[in-house]
Formats: C-alpha cells, structure tokens, sequence
C-alpha cells in the first residue's frame, strides 16, 4: 500500500473524528488545515461520556426465575343439576366469598321442600300421640320407636331439602377474582360441573430452586426482589416463606418459595419474573457503573478524567448489583470515571467530558479553534452542538473507505443485519467513523493525542 494512500486514510480518519467531537463549521476548516500537514493531528480532544463515582447501598444475591402463581386457585363446581337461569357476575370481577355467582331454576326443589315439611308435620304429630300412648302403656316400646324412626327419618329428609334448596344458588368459596365463566344462561349443569374459576391474587408466590451449595445463604424471612418484563424498571418485594428440606438428587437444587403482597401492584399470576434473593448488603458502598471497566484489560480497570486527561486506574471490586459495581480501592468519591469513549482510549489523552444527557461537564478547546463559535444556546451547550450529517461528505467518505476490503465486508455484514442502515446516515458516519479508528491501528498511524 502506498505512503500517499495511507497519507489520504489518515486525513479521513481525522475528519471523521473532528465530526464526532460536536464541530460544524470549526470542522470543516480544521479538516482543510490538516490536510497541510500531519503536525495538527495531535490537536483535539476526544469527547467522552462521564460518570462521578459515588457511594449508594450495593447487595449480593443469588439470581433465579420463576412464573408467578396464586396461593389459592379453586375451581367452583354445581352441587346440584338444573338450567342455569341467572348469573350475576363476569371475568375479572371481584367476588367476595359466599357471594352468590349464578342461580339454577330451584322451582322442583320448593316442591320438594314442601313435600318434606308437609311429611315432617304428620310424623311430629304422630310422634307426640304414640309418646303420650306409650308413657300409659297402651303401645309396646317397639311400637314407640318405630314411630319414633320415622319421625328423625321426616326431620333428615327436610334438611337435606332445603340444604338442595340452597345449592340452587351457586355461591363464591373464597374471595377472589373470577378468572373463567364457563356457563351461560340457559345451558343445563350437571352435578359436579365446574361453571367458574375463582383466584385469589391478593397473595402470590413464587418458586425458585436454588443449588444446594448456595443453601446455606438462605433462611426464612430473607428479602427477595423480584422484577417482571411486563413492568421494566419497576421492583416489587417479597420475602422468603419456606425452604424445602429435601435436596432434588435430579437437579442438585432446593426448592425454595417466595411470598409476595400483591396488594397495591400489577403482578399478575402467570408473569414471569426473575427473582433476587439478597445475602448481603453494602449500605454505603462506592459504586460505579460496570460499563466504565475497560473490556480489553486482563485486570480490572477504568479511566479517570482529571484536568482533561484521561488516566487509568487500577480498581479491587466488590459486590456486583445488576448494572452496578461495588470499587474496594483505587477510586474516590466525587471522581469522573469514562463510561463511553474509553474503547482505544490511550492513557494520558485529551478528552472533553459530557454527561449521559449531551451536556457538557468540562471542555478543552482544540489548538486548531483559533475563533470561537456564537450561538444563542447556553455557553454549557455550545461545544455540543452537532451539524446534521452532510450527505455529500458522507458520500465521499464511503467511496473512500470501502476501497478497503476488511472494511467493506464489515459494512455487507452490517447491511444485511440492520435493514435500516443503508437509509440511517447517522448509523453510517458512526461505522465508518469506528472503521476508520480500527484500520488506523492495525495500520499503526494512530495519531498521537
């Protein structure tokens, strides 16, 4: 490859880095001045995402999943047969228990009631006679409790009339909501027919199975968090209620459930959750986040920004907590640690601090500005203002770099898992932007910051 093409890659390089630093017009001209000569390439300071080092409760947990279910589920059943001739409530509504949740047409079971009352009276007025006959002897004893029989007979058959009577109204055996009506009015219900599914969802549980050599962590009480990809971002809690005393010899695993109070959330039975049970917790612990680590260091290590240049830091960790690391030593509190940006990032670099949210923290002027920019926004906003991509330069630039071959199979490789990235230019300034850094490397013209 000749020196005047890699002269011509260099020059790109640096443009698309002038670009991604947030300057328009200042860009364009930097780009025109680098052209004379390699000396200004040294100039600019590379805009990192920042975040302060700070102290907040970190926990350790041993980390499972788990359907949500209901504590009571029951399926509510017709005692008696007959027409469903009314019924009074729907899926999703509450029923407390005893409420009445569909009538059968009960008009043969009056009779029947009836007919039982009507038997009971003459057998109690027989009953009294053969009473009054026996205590003068005018009746044997067998004669007496014969009568006597059929008068508890007449009293047996009256109760069980007007207990049928009763299940002609189909009543709530818990208080929950109704989860599945399958009756209509009209249809004709057998006996032990189920018509309704009843759940109590004001107590929910869940069961995690833990490994046996985890156990030990584990005791009654212990607090769980529990989070649900229904409701991202939001925490629910619960606490451990009991711990099967039985090792599964399949699976290694204790089966372990979790009590949660559904009362005032929107868990549902059936969500799938991921649960955390905490063993530990740190109340006041420096944390950072875990994207800050320097991925392709053996050891653990981050980028500290101090008066504008970017040094490394050799850190112990602690406890780790979802996106969250706990820093044993090698930080202070109040530090700016590099979150974004610190890929390639060489130790002692220029940069220029911005937060998660585009404003900027701390900012060093590039020696290449010789005239600041005007602009009615703030003076925290003005280094930030980004121009729209310049479809033109763009051009220019894919022409340019896709001469290359590892670059250009990058991009095919690229196209074909993102649909929208032949039509996004800002996608694509930012590839050829991470391209160009790459192919600066394995070229060894990186300029030095």
């Amino acid at each position: 490859m000749s020196v005047r093409f890699k002269f011509l890659i260099l020059i790109v390089v640096t443009a698309i880095f002038a670009y991604s630093c947030g300057k328009s017009d200042s860009s364009t001209k930097n780009f025109q001045r680098m052209k004379k000569g390699r000396s200004t390439l040294n100039m600019g300071a590379i805009p990192v995402k920042v975040e302060r080092v700070k102290r907040e409760p970190v926990s350790l947990y041993l980390l499972s999943n788990a359907n949500i279910e209901a504590l009571r589920k029951v399926d509510v059943v017709s005692r008696i047969s007959g027409l469903v001739q009314d019924i009074t409530v729907e899926e999703g509504d509450y029923a407390r228990k005893n409420k009445i949740l569909a009538k059968l047409d009960d008009r043969e079971l009056l009779l029947d009631v009836q007919q039982a009352s009507a038997k009971a009276e003459n057998s109690a007025r027989l009953f009294q006679r053969s009473k009054e006959m026996y205590s003068k002897n005018l009746i044997s004893k067998e004669n007496f409790d014969d009568v006597k029989y059929q008068y508890e007979t007449a009293k047996s058959q009256l109760e069980a009339a007007r207990l049928k009577l009763t299940y002609a109204k189909i009543r709530a055996p818990i208080s929950g909501v109704i989860t599945q009506r399958l009756i209509e009015i009209g249809n004709y219900v057998g006996v032990n027919q189920k018509v309704f599914v009843m759940v109590d969802f004001d107590t929910l549980y869940a069961r995690v199975f833990i490994p046996e050599k985890d156990i030990q962590k584990v005791h009654v009480g212990q607090k769980a968090l529990i989070t649900v990809d229904a409701y991202p971002g939001k925490k629910f809690w619960g606490h451990v209620k009991m711990i099967n005393p039985i090792v599964d010899p399949e699976s290694g695993t204790v089966k372990v459930t979790i009590m949660l109070l559904k009362k005032g959330t929107p868990i549902r039975p059936g969500m799938f959750a991921t649960v955390k049970i905490i063993t530990d917790t740190h109340p006041n612990a420096l944390v950072i986040p875990k994207r800050a680590l320097l991925l392709e260091s053996e050891i653990d290590r981050v980028f500290v920004v101090q008066d504008s240049v970017a040094r490394q830091r050799d850190v112990k960790l602690g406890f780790a907590d979802g996106n969250r690391i706990e820093v044993l030593s090698g930080l202070n509190e109040g530090d700016w640690v590099v979150v974004v940006g610190q890929e390639g990032l060489q130790n002692g670099a220029r940069v220029r601090m911005v937060n998660e949210k585009g404003t900027a923290v701390a900012t060093v002027s590039s020696q290449t500005e010789t005239k600041p920019r005007t602009s009615n926004a703030p003076r925290s906003q003005r280094n930030l203002e980004r121009p729209p991509v310049d479809a033109k330069r763009l051009e220019r630039f894919k022409k340019f770099l896709l001469r290359v071959p590892e670059i250009k199979k990058e991009y095919q490789a690229r196209v074909q898992e993102d649909p929208s990235f032949e039509k996004d230019l800002t996608k694509q300034m930012e590839f050829f932007r991470t391209m160009s850094r790459k192919y600066a490397d394995k070229l060894g013209m990186r300029p030095r910051r």
